[in-house]
């Protein structure tokens, strides 16, 4: 069983507001750059179009985190992005298209990929 952890809010007065659990989950396992026998072949790179920096940090956290509200998490999230992005590895991803893909996720999911406003 995985870990819980619960967190109480209380008003000045001592009484409880909320409480809520959460369960550690572990972060999926770096892949290795050898590519699959089935993903697709890497897109080819365009002038002026998605060169530059690679994706940020939490760019790529946010991209598995909009992929678990689908229900796929770890390596199937991680295969997942490779195949729309159409590369070999994460790493072959522009800050750019990372951008484009964080939006047009959360288009599809009708938020902003930040949870709902209280």
């Amino acid at each position: 069983m995985q870990p819980t952890k619960c967190l109480e809010v209380y008003t000045p007065d001592g009484s409880l507001i909320c409480r809520a659990y959460f369960t550690e989950r572990g972060m999926p396992e770096a892949v290795s750059k050898t590519p699959a026998e089935e993903s697709p072949p890497a897109k080819p790179k365009e002038k002026g179009s998605g060169t530059g920096e690679s994706m940020t940090g939490p760019q790529k956290r946010l991209l598995f985190r909009l992929m678990a509200t689908r229900v796929k998490e770890g390596e199937t999230a991680h295969e997942e992005l490779k195949k729309k992005f159409r590369v070999e590895s994460l790493e072959d991803v522009s800050k750019r298209d990372a951008s484009q893909m964080i939006e047009q996720m959360m288009e599809a999911q009708g938020g902003n990929g930040h949870g709902s406003s209280l």
